[in-house]
């Protein structure tokens, strides 16, 4: 099982973990590690699937001490987040990608080169150009992303 964070501005994976079952521990850890190494400062909108994990108590207190706000996909509606739908549509066509992994390590291994190989966006932002979404790699929340722009 993976869990994947994807800050929708950019489109960018900014926190991953493999794990070998569905846990609101996990999912609550990742979500702390990710948002503390970003510094995203409260406002945060949280959007993911009705998995145990994602709407167990652990999470949602914790991303509320945080001041981060949760919304969820409808009920039995598969393909309600297309961001996230699209990115693991754009993993499993990699030409290594090995469609069936031996074990968590393998997993990791794998997914730890895909993810930090700096894939672009699946398609730019209305108004930005393609490769300025390079610069604003591990940047999420509020930061100033003008000069971004600017630069590219």
């Amino acid at each position: 099982m993976a869990y994947v964070i994807i800050d929708l501005f950019s489109r960018f994976v900014v926190g991953w973990m493999v794990a070998t079952k569905e846990c609101k521990h996990l999912a609550a850890q990742l979500f702390a590690e990710t948002i503390a190494r970003h510094g995203v400062e409260p406002g945060l909108q949280v959007h993911s699937d009705r998995g145990s994990a994602m709407k167990s108590d652990t999470l949602a207190q914790l991303l509320d001490s945080l001041g981060a706000s949760r919304s969820f996909s409808r009920p039995r509606v598969s393909n309600d987040n297309p961001q996230a739908e699209a990115q693991f549509k754009t993993m499993k066509y990699q030409p290594d990608y090995p469609g069936c992994f031996t074990g968590p390590p393998m997993a990791r291994t794998w997914l730890g080169d895909y993810f930090g190989w700096g894939a672009l966006p699946l398609r730019p932002s209305p108004g930005r150009r393609l490769g300025s979404a390079r610069g604003d790699r591990g940047v999420t929340g509020s930061a100033d992303r003008g000069g971004v722009s600017k630069a590219a």
